[in-house]
């Protein structure tokens, strides 16, 4: 199994192999891919519909490699955030930050 991590170090790898930068200096063109990213799957929804599953899961993976570049940019250890932040998670509230859940401050 790929674990978080090894996948962090393959997409440096690509990213170094390929010529594309990962540094703070492409951090807003890095968003705006992002975006891109995400703004391709909600189209791959609107125009297939929720059974494109090969395609969907296609813009989820090009979302998750844009997220890496990030913990490349910031030398984030993104498998430890993410470990540290679902631990966090379980310790709030159902359906927190929602309007029927209300945020973490109870407003």
């Amino acid at each position: 199994m790929l674990r978080i991590k090894e996948l962090q170090e393959q997409v440096k790898q690509l990213l170094d192999e390929k010529g594309f930068r990962y540094d703070k200096g492409v951090f807003w063109e890095k968003i705006a891919l992002t975006h891109t990213e995400i703004s391709e799957l909600a189209d791959v929804i609107k125009k297939q519909g929720y059974d494109a599953r090969e395609k969907i899961a296609e813009e989820i993976a090009d979302i998750i490699i844009r997220a890496m570049n990030f913990g490349l940019m910031f030398d984030i250890d993104v498998e430890e955030a993410i470990k540290k932040k679902m631990e966090f998670n379980f310790t709030r509230p159902r359906k927190y930050n929602t309007y029927e859940g209300k945020s973490d401050n109870g407003v």
